[in-house]
């Protein structure tokens, strides 16, 4: 599906004397693009304009073989070349198992992130799920992720009307463990059906929370007496007395 037309996407003309060391680094993913504080921060569409465009290098190297400088920054820009190519003077990111995606940059980018969050056949969704929808249209660039993230949080219509979260924040409790077999987990699994060999339907599980390690044993039917056997030899004997057990109280 065409979702807009994209201009002015060819490559480097022969007039650019540009120097790949002058060029944006195409490896990085998440560029800093933050401004001065206060009144004089530019806006998310004004950042984007503002980039140089990340397909130069990769471009310049495919069709002339111009590299940086220094080595290892050629050899990173090598190692990213082989997952583009050039068709028709544009730059398009290979796949192997889906078709190629056409590398977008500035003003393109802003267009394709509207159409898709808020145009015509936009559903609003959020900055992963938007990069997302934009690989499936078929077009890509190296900060699609935190770019989509970013026009998401800042649409006004998500803010207006997005569901309201009344709960309180605050810091995730969970039990944890400060050293191996200090506070175990018992449950019971069953009744199983088909019950295996000498009627065996039941299961008691010992879970220990720092290694993950599982101590278990099946029954034909659990006492109180079994359960402490079970504990004293597989627990005890084998990993010391523990801190804590942690249980279900049989529900």
């Amino acid at each position: 599906m065409i979702i807009c037309t994209l201009n002015g996407q060819s490559g480097p003309t022969k007039g650019n004397t540009q120097g790949p060391e002058n060029q944006p680094d195409p490896m990085e993913e998440n560029p800093s693009e933050a401004g001065a504080d206060g009144e004089n921060t530019p806006s998310f569409e004004e950042q984007v304009l503002k980039r140089l465009d990340w397909r130069i290098a990769i471009m310049q190297y495919i069709k002339e073989g111009v590299v940086p400088p220094n080595k290892w920054d050629a050899q990173k820009l090598k190692q990213l070349s082989s997952k583009y190519c050039i068709i028709d003077s544009k730059l398009y990111k290979r796949s192997i198992s889906r078709p190629y995606l056409v590398c977008v940059h500035g003003l393109d980018m802003l267009k394709v992130m509207a159409e898709l969050h808020e145009g015509s056949c936009g559903s609003h969704s959020g900055g992963r799920a938007l990069a997302i929808r934009i690989k499936k249209q078929g077009y890509f660039w190296p900060t699609i992720v935190a770019d989509c993230e970013t026009y998401s949080a800042k649409c006004d219509k998500c803010q207006r009307h997005a569901p309201i979260i009344h709960q309180p924040a605050e810091l995730m409790s969970s039990i944890s463990a400060p050293y191996p077999f200090m506070r175990w987990s018992m449950d019971i699994m069953g009744p199983m059906v088909p019950s295996g060999h000498n009627e065996l339907r039941f299961v008691l599980v010992l879970t220990d929370y720092f290694t993950k390690w599982i101590e278990a044993e099946a029954y034909s039917q659990i006492t109180k007496e079994q359960v402490e056997k079970f504990i004293w030899q597989n627990v005890i004997c084998r990993h010391g007395i523990p801190y804590e057990i942690v249980i279900d109280n049989g529900s």
